[in-house]
């Protein structure tokens, strides 16, 4: 008898030892959860901070090399001046190939040494564009309602974004003369080679 009493008192001790180490359980895989949300949340802010760092270290490169070119060319301008008669009309070669993306002169327009003529395609994926600002509205809308994570993905988007539109702006081919745009060659679309003539430009 008190051997069966004994038994009946282990069983709720047993069940209650099972209810522990199931909680212990749950408690874990939240943690394990919760650690494996941090660790992507982490990873979003890592990447949104390397496509952030990436974009201003590449604005700076082009904004010093448009500078460096802006430079060389009013210094060439200024040779070629000396060097051409006053009323003489210069070709404006194209200094690299590529395809045109657009005109940005026409005939008539005065044009300084450094103004660009036409700019060349900087081969930014339309597409993948268009799916990057279309999960921008998605994260968007879902940020708007309190979603922390869609708020990271959000910032680290719009970062790939930028970078993106940045790469796209393309090359400007500069006029390299001082003077009134009298023909334009090209249009946007053309293929066009690296010391192709692409306007002809009167000198004052």
């Amino acid at each position: 008898m008190d051997e069966k009493l004994a038994d009946a008192a282990k069983v709720p001790e047993e069940a209650k030892a099972a209810t522990d180490a199931g909680d212990v359980g749950d408690a874990k895989t939240a943690a394990d959860a919760k650690a494996d949300e941090e660790a992507k949340a982490a990873a979003d802010a890592k990447l949104a901070a390397d496509a952030k760092a990436a974009e201003e270290v590449k604005a700076a490169a082009d904004a010093k090399a448009a500078a460096d070119a802006k430079i060389a060319a009013d210094a060439k301008a200024a040779a070629d001046a000396k060097a051409t008669p006053a009323g003489a009309i210069v070709e404006v070669k194209a200094s690299a190939a590529g395809k045109v993306a657009r005109v940005s002169v026409q005939a008539s327009d005065r044009v300084r040494a450094s103004s660009p003529i036409a700019w060349l395609d900087g081969g930014a994926n339309p597409k993948k564009l268009a799916a990057l600002h279309e999960e921008e509205r998605d994260f968007a809308a879902a940020a708007k309602k309190g979603n922390k994570q869609a708020e990271r993905d959000l910032e680290a988007v719009r970062a790939a974004i930028a970078v993106l539109e940045h790469a796209g702006r393309g090359r400007a081919l500069a006029a390299g003369h001082v003077g009134t745009v009298v023909e334009v060659l090209v249009a946007a679309g053309d293929r066009v080679e690296a010391g192709q003539t692409i306007a002809r430009v009167q000198l004052p």
